[in-house]
């Protein structure tokens, strides 16, 4: 597994910091929504375009820092994640260290969308309402199967008909891609890619499915919501875990 690590330097005293990092009502203006977020107690982070991460508070340190672990989707890997703050005269120091990334792809994903968040953080902190990330124009899952016919399942027309009222259009099975028609997405194809990928620990199906940011405005985000869950709830009817 791979550890992306951010450390950036945030123009704000280090208790206005933790009360950003850890505050629900202020970690959804730059972060996302959570109901409780504290010591030894469990929370789901959600966003606003249908994904949430599940997980749990291991470490709790007032305006020192926490780690938890969690899941996106409640499949896949566990991450654990920690974040500390350092107070650097005026300012504050926040370290992020996210390990749990099965390549080094992933953990390079990681460090840069942690800097994003920093960067978000900071617009609060100097006063604007939200910095909120609207919604991924893609939806990324990685999981592994107990049942071993689910990438048999992954690849059937009539799987992609019960689960999303679409119609498979091309296939390309050297690449693992699969074109998705919709009536409703108005002349839009998506696109879904598959991959196995054996990593030390096991085997790991990598799915993309992107296209969302080409469709109408008006519903675009409504079907990305509707994309992932689509995907959560037919992962788990294959086994995914």
């Amino acid at each position: 597994m791979y550890t992306a690590n951010v450390i950036y330097r945030l123009r704000s005293p280090r208790d206005k910091v933790w009360a950003f990092v850890s505050e629900p009502e202020r970690l959804a203006r730059w972060f996302a929504n959570v109901d409780s977020f504290c010591a030894d107690a469990p929370f789901r982070f959600v966003f606003g375009d249908g994904d949430f991460h599940n997980g749990d508070v291991i470490e709790w340190y007032d305006e020192i820092g926490f780690a938890l672990r969690w899941q996106f989707l409640g499949l896949g890997p566990w991450y654990r994640i920690r974040f500390s703050l350092l107070p650097r005269k005026d300012d504050t120091e926040l370290a992020i260290s996210d390990h749990g990334a099965i390549s080094l792809d992933e953990a390079l994903c990681l460090r840069l969308g942690w800097t994003e968040f920093c960067v978000r953080l900071q617009r609060v902190l100097d006063g604007e309402g939200s910095a909120r990330f609207d919604w991924r124009r893609d939806f990324n899952v990685t999981s592994r199967f107990r049942n071993r016919g689910a990438a048999r399942a992954l690849r059937d027309p009539g799987w992609y008909r019960q689960q999303f009222d679409a119609e498979i259009r091309e296939v390309d099975e050297s690449g693992g891609i699969l074109l998705l028609d919709a009536d409703r997405w108005t002349g839009v194809s998506t696109t879904v890619r598959i991959r196995q990928r054996l990593y030390r620990d096991g085997e790991y199906t990598e799915i993309q499915h992107d296209g969302f940011g080409d469709m109408n405005a008006a519903c675009a985000k409504q079907e990305r919501r509707a994309a992932a869950s689509a995907w959560l709830t037919g992962l788990q009817t294959l086994g995914a875990y």
